[in-house]
């Protein structure tokens, strides 16, 4: 993408004037700004049984498709166009609105980004994870045949943090530079794992390591296979998210969902909404079964609580946990980071550097964005669940409550440390 694009609320620059490889944005192909999505150029993901219609009207249309995976119900579709950046969102509204019988389920291969702060607010003055600050041994033994089992999507987990370590299986990661600087992304799932485990200590978190470390993108096919190894938790969270086709739905993790609610009825499962300050319905977290998770921070002037200028909100939003500068669990890493561009909704309300700056981590770093207030709320449901609630009684405390001064509007339940403002 070259430039900027910019709207309801939205700021699709954050490749800093060029999209990745891979990657495109339905802006360039569609007028409606509402709907904007990224995606997987070329590519189509089409229900099994309409695969004959939608492959005769690529014919007619002069394109052929080859079907190149499969899940379930679901296929993969390369699509053979002279201009994939710009022929999906078209071809998927031309497939969509055909005549004869039913509409054929077809639909773009959404991305899906990690939900973090677009500004790293990264530190290594941060000494405490989570678990310390509350006052939780984050050395307790965990008893993997009986703790209560968190699954992660996001990108590994360091094993080398002590923490982490005790507490964690799945995927590992390690710090990876970009043109010698730390990916932007990199240490996001040792930083979530830390704040799932900051809550609910005792857990025994799985994370498995789904999006790019560089961009922060997975692709709705992709997220939707890793999902898989993961059915047998008790809660599930997806730290990343994405915009979808007429805000509808994104067809292989939504089928996911279902078949994961089907097989484990009991499992919860936490999303972040999103960082880019608006009220569009944000996925999967705007899905009915899943709790959508916003972000808060203190409110110095006034005191409580208030929206922090990146999350996303509304009338889909069923919770929200303190999102600004949380402190976990991080690399052990000396090295530069940064700079990052500026959500436009906190321009001139954080700092950020105008050159990569030099930073020193020991273990700890504070970061921001609904990627860690999502674990926040799975960590408390978590540590219910492994007190002996059942995952309804879980949900209800943490999230179902009536008392105006637990909630926010268009934030849902605001669950944060009893002993905060």
């Amino acid at each position: 993408m070259a430039g900027r694009t910019q709207g309801n609320g939205i700021d699709h620059d954050y490749y800093g004037g060029a999209l990745p490889g891979g990657v495109a944005d339905s802006c360039a192909a569609l007028s409606s700004e509402r709907n904007h999505y990224y995606y997987r150029p070329g590519e189509l993901i089409v229900a099994r049984e309409d695969l004959d219609r939608v492959t005769a009207q690529l014919g007619g249309a002069g394109l052929q498709g080859e079907q190149v995976d499969e899940l379930d119900d679901l296929l993969l579709v390369r699509v053979d166009a002279d201009d994939p950046l710009h022929r999906i969102p078209n071809l998927v509204s031309t497939l969509r609105d055909l005549d004869q019988g039913a509409v054929p389920r077809v639909g773009p291969n959404h991305l899906h980004q990690g939900s973090t702060h677009i500004q790293l607010k990264m530190t290594a003055s941060a000494p405490q994870t989570t678990a310390q600050a509350l006052g939780i041994d984050p050395h307790l033994p965990v008893e993997q045949g009986s703790a209560v089992k968190v699954g992660l999507l996001d990108t590994g987990f360091d094993p080398r943090i002590p923490e982490l370590a005790v507490s964690c299986r799945g995927d590992h990661e390690q710090p990876e530079l970009h043109d010698g600087l730390l990916g932007a992304f990199s240490g996001h799932g040792s930083f979530a794992a830390g704040v799932v485990l900051g809550y609910a200590p005792q857990a025994l978190v799985d994370v498995r390591s789904v999006f790019d470390v560089e961009t922060g993108l997975v692709d709705d096919f992709s997220l939707a296979k890793a999902m898989r190894d993961l059915r047998d938790v008790d809660v599930l969270v997806f730290s990343s998210g994405g915009y979808a086709y007429n805000d509808r739905r994104m067809m292989a993790t939504a089928q996911e969902l279902r078949l994961l609610f089907q097989h484990n009825p009991d499992v919860v499962v936490v999303a972040a909404a999103g960082n880019e300050g608006t009220d569009r319905p944000f996925f999967p977290a705007a899905y009915k079964r899943v709790i959508a998770v916003g972000a808060v921070q203190p409110d110095l002037a006034r005191g409580g609580w208030r929206r922090t200028c990146f999350t996303n909100y509304g009338w889909w939003v069923d919770a929200s946990a303190e999102g600004l500068d949380v402190v976990s669990t991080f690399f052990d890493w000396h090295g530069q980071v940064g700079p990052f561009p500026v959500s436009p909704q906190c321009q001139g309300l954080v700092q950020n550097p105008a050159q990569p700056e030099e930073r020193k981590f020991d273990g700890r770093a504070s970061w921001s964005g609904t990627s860690f207030a999502a674990p926040a709320v799975a960590g408390r449901v978590a540590n219910l669940i492994g007190q002996g609630r059942t995952a309804n009684q879980a949900v209800t405390e943490v999230v179902w409550t009536n008392d105006p001064a637990r909630r926010l509007r268009n934030l849902g339940a605001l669950t944060v440390p009893a002993d905060r403002p």
